[in-house]
């Protein structure tokens, strides 16, 4: 059994920064260690969650942020932050609202939404629960879905009608089944007038497995919700290429079920095939009035080179956009891939970031150069604490143009320097029609036990741009012809050692220069890693070999 004990919380100091682009706040809240709550759950939901939302009711703004543990242990509380005289503090403790490390939250209208713990610490299997959240003016009333004989690994969760009874359904993926044992599957919870939940995975059998990421949205524009999945690449029976594609099933009436609609077919053109899907949002992004399809995906590549650190520049985050063609099928009109020692992120949002009616991603960003932007200077013993003082947001937001496509915010530079440390999650929201991040970051735990918290509110109107903005980071380095079909040829004179990998990450050629001769390879995407021998600085780029 958990006790818990509300916390006691001191704002420390408030500090705040305005520049043209945008303002930064800053105020510190102390948590006592002699509550009776474990802080080390508290400093990971604050640092570490990746699911959160944010809401307003009555003009004040409210922060929920979903209980995460750092390993072993029981599931931790969600809390509630609010935003009271320009800080935020401690609102709520919902102590049987318990997860572990929920990863997505699906709204369904503006008093609405679900979460879906994944459980994703500790032994396998990880198991959570789907909870129901109904936004009220003194708060959260909470539903718990499924019955304790029904929890699931719901790393992906949605909610929407599928049987049109006008009652809301829950989907959680991947699931347990019905008995609790067998693991790689998925749940589909009907809801009965009575406002409880039965299990009924009849209504839909996917064409794999496992898939790991659900959404349930009109994306066909009938007058029917479609089911849309994408899975991680593999199955109960092992890794499977042609299983990490996107699917749309819809219902047909003459079996009473959701069958397959749509299948993607085109994971080889920029290495899907080793890119697990980890969200799905379904928004229109070419103003057709038709929904389209966005998907985040991840890969970690772990100690390829055996030196003991994993391999962030081997391992990537993209996220993807797939329009609607208005017959049932959907062309893949955007993808981009970032390695995690550029940008890293925890899924996105979808939202009018610049207000022109048009639909922008934003990412949760995490990790990166491209985040973190400090001191460069690279000094080995301080370069991760002095980097981690400031970040930069350009490669955060990413703008859509009412076709499809997208691009960073470039117009100026969005830097925000910290008193202490950069939050290590900053998460996008609207306010008053600006674009916000919202994010925290510890300072430490004293000898007194106590756990700072610094909250981190920046708050950027990107229609007030008028700055010419060129990061050097980019401009740095390039690689070009880019498709190509025999050579590549880096942009600077200098000599690199050059590391051309596969997307599954074995190293196929290792030289010495700026130029390389991709003739002999087959076509696909692959990696090229250039080290400046000068510097020691190394840059990534995906290529295309055609």
């Amino acid at each position: 059994m958990r006790t818990l004990i509300f916390l006691i919380f001191i704002p420390l100091f408030t500090y705040s920064q305005t520049a043209e682009l945008g303002s930064i706040s800053t105020n510190q809240i102390v948590f006592d260690g002699n509550t009776g709550l474990d802080l080390n759950d508290l400093e990971e939901t604050f640092i570490n969650v990746a699911a959160d939302l944010h809401f307003n009711i009555d003009g004040d703004d409210f922060l929920l942020l979903p209980g995460t543990i750092p390993s072993e242990g029981p599931p931790a509380p969600t809390i509630l932050m609010k935003k009271e005289n320009g800080e935020w503090n401690l609102h709520q403790i919902y102590d049987q609202v318990l997860m572990k490390a929920p990863r997505n939250i699906k709204i369904i209208n503006e008093n609405e939404f679900v979460i879906g713990d994944s459980g994703e610490h500790g032994n396998q299997p990880w198991l959570g629960n789907i909870w129901w959240g109904k936004i009220t003016s003194s708060g959260i009333d909470w539903t718990k879905v499924n019955n304790d004989n029904e929890m699931g690994y719901f790393h992906g969760v949605s909610m929407g009608d599928l049987n049109n009874d006008n009652l809301i359904d829950f989907a959680g993926v991947p699931s347990t089944s019905a008995d609790g044992v067998t693991w790689y599957t998925y749940g589909i919870f009907i809801q009965n007038n009575d406002g409880t939940f039965t299990r009924n995975n009849d209504f839909w059998t996917p064409e794999n497995d496992m898939p790991f990421t659900i959404d349930i949205d009109n994306v066909l524009g009938d007058d029917r919700n479609e089911i849309i999945t994408a899975s991680y690449g593999g199955s109960s029976s092992g890794w499977n290429d042609d299983a990490n594609r996107i699917e749309v099933y819809s219902y047909e009436e003459n079996t009473q079920s959701y069958q397959l609609e749509f299948r993607s077919d085109q994971i080889d053109d920029f290495g899907q095939q080793v890119l697990g899907a980890t969200s799905i949002i379904s928004q229109d992004f070419n103003n057709d009035g038709i929904k389209d399809i966005s998907v985040a995906r991840e890969f970690f590549a772990g100690d390829i080179d055996g030196d003991g650190n994993d391999d962030e520049d081997l391992s990537f985050n993209s996220f993807e956009v797939w329009l609607s063609d208005g017959t049932g099928g959907f062309n893949l009109s955007y993808n981009n891939v970032f390695p995690f020692d550029e940008l890293r992120f925890r899924e996105f949002v979808v939202l009018d970031a610049n207000q022109d009616g048009n639909l922008d991603i934003v990412l949760r960003t995490n990790g990166g150069t491209d985040y973190f932007s400090g001191d460069l200077s690279g000094n080995p013993d301080t370069y991760w604490d002095e980097i981690k003082r400031a970040i930069t947001l350009n490669k955060s937001i990413w703008l859509g143009n009412g076709a499809g496509t997208f691009d960073f915010y470039n117009s100026e530079e969005l830097r925000f320097e910290m008193e202490n440390y950069a939050p290590s999650v900053i998460n996008p929201f609207m306010r008053d029609d600006k674009l916000c991040f919202i994010g925290s970051q510890n300072t430490l735990q004293n000898n007194n036990g106590n756990l700072e918290i610094d909250m981190i509110d920046i708050e950027i109107d990107l229609n007030n741009s008028n700055l010419s903005y060129d990061s050097p980071r980019n401009s740095v380095l390039t690689i070009y012809p880019n498709p190509s079909s025999s050579f590549l040829k880096l942009s600077s004179d200098k000599e690199y050692d050059i590391e051309l990998y596969d997307m599954i990450g074995n190293k196929l050629m290792a030289l010495t220069g700026n130029f390389i001769n991709i003739e002999h390879l087959s076509t696909a995407t692959y990696i090229v890693k250039a080290i400046d021998k000068s510097n020691n600085k190394k840059l990534t780029f995906k290529i295309v070999k055609n």
